[in-house]
C-alpha cells in the first residue's frame, strides 16, 4: 500500500513541477514579447524624430537663402530711333551719249611654245610637242575579236583543234616534243640569235608555248595583236633589230619542221601561215622603196 501511495505522490510532485516550469516559460516570453515591442516602439520613435528634425532644417534654410537672394533690377529695353532713308530719285540719272567708256581688256591665248624651268635658267631652245599617239591597232575592233582561227584535222567525224591534235590524237608526247623541238632549232640558229639569245632557256620554252597555244589553239585575237605589236616595238625602241620578212620566214620555217617532225599533216602545217599573217602583218618591217 504505501509504496502505491509513494509512487502516485511523486508522480504530483512530477506533474507539479512541470505545469510550474510552463507558467514560468509563458511568463518569460510574455515579458520578453512586450520588451522587443517597446524597443521596437521606441527605434521607430527616434527615427521619426530625426526625419522631422532634418525636414526642419531643410525648410529653414531654403527660408534663409530665399532671404538673402538678391533679385536683379529689372532693364527695360532702349527705343531706338530709326534712322531716316535718304531719298530715293525718282529716275535715273541721265547718262550722255558719246561719253568715254572705260575699255574691258582683252586677253589673247599666246601661241609661243611654254619653256620649262630648266630650259630657261639654261637659256636653251623650247621643247618640242610631243606628236600625237597613234589609234591602237584595229581600233574598229573589240580586244576579243578573232582575226584568224588555228587549223583543224579531222578526226572521227569531227574537226578537232591543232593543239588538241597534238595533245590527245598524236603519236607519242607530241605536245611537248614540239616545243622542246622549236626551242632546240631556235638556240642553235644564228639567224635567230640577236632576237632569242639573251634570253634563258626556261623563258624562252614559255614563250614558245604561249605563241604554240595562240596559233594552234585560241586563234589571233586584236588582243594578241596589240600586246606582240608594243612587244616589238619596245625591244626595236631599246636598240633591238627589227624582225623583217628574212627573219620571219626563217622563223616560220622552224616552226613547220618541228610540226612535220611530229607527224603534223603538210595542210594543217600550211594553215599555221593563214593563222599567223595578221602578226606578220603589223610587225614585219617592210624595207623602203
Amino acid at each position: 500500500m504505501w509504496p502505491w501511495l509513494m509512487i502516485i505522490a511523486g508522480t504530483l510532485i512530477i506533474i507539479g513541477a512541470l505545469v510550474a516550469r510552463h507558467r514560468m516559460m509563458r511568463d518569460y516570453r510574455t515579458q520578453l514579447a512586450q520588451g522587443e515591442s517597446s524597443a521596437r516602439a521606441a527605434e521607430v520613435a527616434s527615427r521619426v524624430d530625426a526625419v522631422n528634425l532634418a525636414a526642419e532644417r531643410a525648410l529653414a534654410g531654403r527660408a534663409a537663402a530665399e532671404r538673402t537672394t538678391v533679385r536683379p533690377a529689372t532693364v527695360e529695353p532702349a527705343i531706338v530711333q530709326p534712322t531716316p532713308e535718304p531719298d530715293r530719285p525718282t529716275s535715273r540719272p541721265a547718262v550722255h551719249v558719246g561719253a568715254e567708256q572705260t575699255a574691258q581688256p582683252t586677253f589673247e591665248p599666246s601661241t609661243e611654245p611654254v619653256l620649262s624651268r630648266r630650259a630657261v635658267k639654261a637659256g636653251l631652245a623650247p621643247l618640242p610637242t610631243a606628236a600625237p599617239k597613234p589609234p591602237p591597232l584595229f581600233a574598229d575592233r573589240p580586244i576579243g575579236h578573232r582575226l584568224s582561227s588555228p587549223p583543224t584535222i579531222r578526226v572521227r567525224a569531227q574537226d578537232v583543234p591543232l593543239q588538241d591534235w597534238l595533245r590527245y590524237y598524236a603519236e607519242g608526247n607530241a605536245w611537248s616534243g614540239v616545243i622542246q623541238s622549236i626551242s632546240d632549232r631556235i638556240t642553235g640558229d644564228r639567224e635567230l640569235e640577236p632576237f632569242f639569245g639573251s634570253l634563258e632557256r626556261a623563258t624562252l620554252q614559255r614563250h614558245v608555248m604561249s605563241t604554240l597555244m595562240m596559233l594552234t589553239g585560241e586563234g589571233v585575237t586584236v588582243g594578241a595583236v596589240r600586246r606582240l605589236a608594243e612587244a616589238h616595238l619596245h625591244h626595236v625602241q631599246a636598240g633591238g633589230e627589227p624582225i623583217s620578212e628574212p627573219v620571219w620566214d626563217r622563223l616560220a620555217a622552224t616552226l613547220g619542221n618541228a610540226m612535220r617532225e611530229h607527224g603534223v599533216p603538210e595542210f594543217a602545217v600550211q594553215g599555221l601561215e593563214h593563222t599567223a599573217a595578221p602578226l606578220r602583218s603589223v610587225i614585219v618591217a617592210r624595207p623602203q622603196a
